[in-house]
Formats: structure tokens, C-alpha cells, sequence
């Protein structure tokens, strides 16, 4: 599934950085930069290939960090949703949140399940080829997804990439997943 609608960031100046952005030529809607009342999305800008960031502001990000990822929003058929939040929850031990959301244990972020209003597609080749989680003591991790049912489209590798450990999954509804360990210290 393609995560149809959007990825999130949360950035310590949401105006600048969509008018800097905007001096790159990069599409956005016409409300992009304009803070809304109540609300901490300042707006969306989007990929050469149309896929949607939402630019979130937090004045209280340190100038060190002035870029956070908080979230990806799967969008799903309506029948579908809530089986993929308890997919999730199930598979990486996620925690549930009221509303729509997951906690990732994994990503340190948020996990959004909302309706879809188009077709869904598998996320291989599109704008977010795979997500990724750092997983402590993959090996075993990958054991127990296997035990489970869940199939490995790569298997537990230490030496498919230099320096870290991986394998790779897709979850029920095409989003390809990229297990790593390892991969933090880069």
C-alpha cells in the first residue's frame, strides 16, 4: 500500500521553512506557511512525484534538531484499517493510542491508520520504497516473526550490507519493511 496521504515533520519554524522550500520551486498547497488558529500543521509540500509531507511546527525544537520525523499515515479501505492497527500492534509490540494511532516502539514515532478514498498499491518502487526499524537482537526477532507466520522476503542477513545486520519484510497490505541492526551507529 502506498501510503497515499503523507508523512509528517515537525520543525522549530514552520513559515521559514516552507518559504525556503518555496524558494526551491517546490510544490506545496496554497495554504503552505500559513499557521492556522489551534493547529500546528503549517502545511504540505510534496515529492517530484506528488507524494505529500505535512510540515508541523514546535517552537520548542532546539536549534541542534530543528527537523523531527513524527509520523507515517497509512491510509486503507475503511475494512481494512483496523486490521492493520492490530497487525502492527501485534507484530512490532506497538502500543495502541486512542484514535487511529499506534505508538512505534520501533521508529520512536507515531503510526496513523485513517480511511482511504482511492485504490491502494504496494510501496515498492514508489516514493517511499520501504520503511525501516531498528530492531535489538534481530536474529531472534526474525525467528519469532517467522513462528508466527510471517514470511521473510529477505532473510536475517549480517552480510547483505556493510556494518549492519538485516532483513526484509511486507506487511498484509504491501508495505515493504527493512528490519535493521546495527544501522543506528552510522
Amino acid at each position: 500500500m502506498v501510503p497515499k496521504d503523507h508523512i509528517g515533520f515537525w520543525v522549530n519554524d514552520g513559515p521559514g521553512v516552507v518559504a525556503k522550500l518555496k524558494t526551491l520551486g517546490i510544490k506545496m498547497d496554497a495554504d503552505a506557511g500559513v499557521k492556522k488558529p489551534g493547529l500546528k500543521n503549517v502545511g504540505n509540500v510534496y515529492t517530484n512525484d506528488g507524494f505529500k509531507v505535512e510540515i508541523l511546527e514546535d517552537k520548542e525544537q532546539t536549534a541542534t534538531t530543528p527537523t523531527v520525523y513524527d509520523h507515517l499515515h497509512h491510509f486503507l479501505p475503511d475494512n481494512v484499517a483496523p486490521d492493520a492497527r492490530a497487525w502492527y500492534i501485534k507484530t512490532f509490540g506497538e502500543t495502541a493510542v486512542p484514535g487511529n494511532a499506534i505508538n512505534s516502539t520501533f521508529a520512536g514515532s507515531r503510526q496513523l491508520f485513517g480511511k482511504a478514498k482511492e485504490s491502494i498499491s504496494p510501496t515498492k518502487g514508489r516514493a517511499i520504497d520501504y520503511v525501516g526499524y531498528e530492531v535489538k537482537d534481530l536474529k531472534a526477532f526474525c525467528k519469532k516473526l517467522q513462528a508466527s507466520g510471517v514470511k521473510l522476503d529477505q532473510p536475517y542477513s549480517k552480510s547483505r550490507h556493510k556494518g549492519y545486520a538485516s532483513a526484509m519484510i511486507t506487511d498484509p497490505w504491501g508495505i515493504s519493511i527493512e528490519l535493521t541492526e546495527g544501522l543506528n551507529k552510522f
